[in-house]
């Protein structure tokens, strides 16, 4: 036997056997979402995967656990067109990364999705402190081992309670939002709460809000609450149209350095995307 063939089937030997059977067991895809649905990519007890309606974005972005603004390439319909897929797992326990590895295959299988992994140097905002004594503002606090109830102002809406502790028949998010928080944090446009958040998990949660990746270089370890007042770029209408309270027309930028204590940064640093190769509308059953 080669050399060749000795480390090849090396190789496959080591590979986790998961990744040769984590496939559903049946599933469902249309190509028109349920207008009526919310985007929710949820698991249900018993293996049963449902997504009444999510771009094929939506879907990667779940599959392959990496943040929107991390996804490279792809065709324009990924993230206009909506699709509504049911499936069932062949084993009823299968939680959390082995349904993540199932919806990976059913995009292979029926979208004909095509990816891989790389490093390119992006533009980001990297997260520093700002302050010449080296510290935060006093409205970063040291976050207790209790976590403290976030009271929203007025004109923004209560958080999402958690989800209940019996396991029930409601779906659960696939990848919850507040996944890997020990207390609830409330990130909406105009307003932010963190309970016990470490600055790495802020920088991640604050992407979406300046639309590029954040990179935490604050070199502050440990857990903090804070609150932060800003005014978004585009305000959502909210109860009747009434707005989300705002820090005198500031800007999240300035909000984060007057309140936090904290700099964004506009830099371009080498960062892990997902390239997508090649997709295809899926076919129907």
């Amino acid at each position: 036997m080669s050399r060749f063939v000795v480390a090849s089937l090396l190789v496959l030997a080591s590979m986790p056997l998961a990744t040769q059977v984590d496939r559903f067991e049946v599933a469902s895809v249309r190509a028109k979402g349920s207008p009526e649905a919310l985007p929710l990519i949820a698991v249900e007890p018993g293996g049963r995967f449902v997504a009444p309606n999510s771009t094929l974005r939506e879907l990667v972005r779940t599959a392959y656990g990496i943040d929107d603004n991390r996804i490279v390439g792809g065709p324009d319909w990924m993230n206009r067109e909506r699709f509504a897929i049911e499936a069932r797992a062949g084993d009823p326990s299968a939680t959390g990364d082995r349904i993540q590895r199932m919806l990976a295959a059913l995009l292979a299988d029926r979208f004909k999705l095509a990816a891989h992994r790389e490093t390119r140097e992006l533009p980001v905002f990297v997260l520093r402190l700002a302050r010449e004594d080296g510290r935060p503002a006093s409205a970063m606090r040291t976050a207790n081992a209790e976590c403290i109830a976030i009271v929203p102002p007025a004109g923004v809406p209560p958080a999402p309670p958690p989800p209940p502790a019996t396991t029930g028949t409601r779906p659960r998010p696939l990848v919850p939002a507040n996944a890997g928080l020990r207390c609830p944090v409330h990130f909406f446009p105009g307003w932010i709460a963190g309970r016990a958040i470490t600055m790495a998990q802020f920088a991640q949660r604050l992407a979406p809000f300046v639309n590029r990746p954040v990179v935490d270089r604050t070199g502050l370890a440990g857990e903090f609450d804070f609150e932060l007042a800003f005014t978004p770029e585009r305000p959502p209408l909210l109860n009747g149209g009434a707005q989300p309270p705002t820090s005198d027309g500031a800007s999240i930028f300035t909000a984060i350095r007057e309140q936090l204590g904290l700099a964004l940064d506009a830099q371009r640093v080498p960062l892990e995307v997902l390239v997508i190769d090649s997709a295809e509308h899926p076919s129907e059953n």
